[in-house]
């Protein structure tokens, strides 16, 4: 397994994980690196903290930016 597919893997394993809850980000970040730390040396895979926290950055940037377009589907909702 190559590097980005890890890490790819182990941040969409991580949201899924009970303690994500999106209230607190920076808990949730906590949560979403450690596990990715985790999962790295769990199948030896060489990645740095600083590796992990940019793509744990990249992807928030990349939901933030997804979620954009349902700003009016959440007022009507409400």
């Amino acid at each position: 397994m190559n590097k980005e597919s890890m890490l790819r893997r182990a941040f969409n394993q991580a949201m899924v994980n009970d303690a994500v809850r999106y209230a607190d980000e920076a808990a949730d970040f906590l949560v979403v690196k450690n596990y990715m730390l985790r999962y790295a040396k769990k199948h030896g895979i060489d990645v740095t903290a600083e590796e992990i926290e940019a793509y744990i950055h990249s992807q928030r940037r990349r939901w933030k930016e997804a979620l954009r377009d349902f700003t009016f589907q959440d007022w009507i909702m409400k």
